[in-house]
């Protein structure tokens, strides 16, 4: 069961990180080449994730599992918890770091900049729809790995995710879209 959830939280920082450089490459009219997109993209850590992601797809994961049968309170906590998750994260490093890999300064309802209404609302939304349409999916998946094999490429992600952690405590992810602050 641990295995299975870290392998979640694996899968899901990788698909954050995915989803935010496709998000910023075509925001930005595809003027960055990939290989350099990959390279200088922002985040905390220099790797291919962003915990930021798995965090909250673990938080929502162990929601559902409570609220499985009422789904209006589920999106509801979905919100909340999105909100919670990405408003820590950003004071966190903020305090951490001394700069925003975020600023929602200029958005609509938004939060010491931090949080507002559509990113709150989109993640807490998305991330839920993906609960629930992804976690029959990864569970069914999962089962057909041998238990041995499961550990092994737990250990071994976890070994690189630790060392990009340590690496990027010492000297964070500056790439791009960060801002530093006075």
């Amino acid at each position: 069961m641990f295995c299975e959830y870290l392998l979640l939280f694996y899968l899901a920082s990788i698909g954050g990180w995915i989803w935010e450089a496709v998000v910023f490459w075509i925001s930005h009219g595809f003027s960055y080449s990939l290989p350099y997109l990959v390279i200088s993209y922002r985040g905390v850590l220099h790797g291919t994730w962003a915990p930021i992601y798995g965090v909250g797809f673990i938080l929502l994961v162990l929601l559902w599992n409570v609220l499985r049968k009422r789904k209006i309170p589920f999106y509801v906590g979905s919100i909340i918890s999105c909100a919670v998750v990405e408003y820590g994260t950003a004071w966190i490093l903020e305090e951490l770091f001394h700069a925003k890999w975020w600023d929602y300064s200029n958005a609509f309802l938004n939060l010491d900049g931090k949080i507002c209404f559509v990113s709150v609302v989109g993640f807490g939304i998305v991330g839920a729809a993906a609960v629930i349409q992804f976690m029959p999916v990864f569970q069914k998946a999962v089962n057909q790995i041998p238990a041995k094999i499961l550990r092994i490429t737990c250990i071994i992600l976890s070994a690189f995710f630790l060392l990009d952690t340590v690496c990027s405590a010492a000297m964070p992810n500056m790439g791009l879209g960060v801002l530093t602050m006075g």
